[in-house]
């Protein structure tokens, strides 16, 4: 999936009724309708769509993965409920 500001982006809809978002991928690798399974790769990360603007010349844009954890599928960003992914994942190093 793309969008102008999320760049390319993977959604998890999990079964236990949330949804996680990894968006600025450079690519996609799972595709809609795929079963995933942790540990499997579902894209690459860059820094696609609006994840560093305003741009500025001459300055290299940070690779990196912007996670998002929401409530529901459909949740919507500002309507639903978003989630804390470190409480999830856990701190990193």
């Amino acid at each position: 999936m793309a969008s102008v500001a999320n760049g390319n982006f993977v959604q998890i809809n999990h079964a236990d009724g949330r949804a996680s978002k990894y968006l600025h991928l450079k690519e996609t690798v799972a595709k809609p309708g795929n079963h995933v399974s942790a540990g499997d790769v579902i894209g690459t990360m860059n820094c696609t769509g609006q994840c560093g603007t305003p741009r500025r010349q001459n300055i290299v844009q940070s690779t990196h993965v912007h996670i998002e954890l929401q409530t529901s599928p459909q949740a919507e960003r500002g309507h639903g409920t978003r989630l804390d992914p470190l409480t999830y994942l856990g701190q990193c190093p």
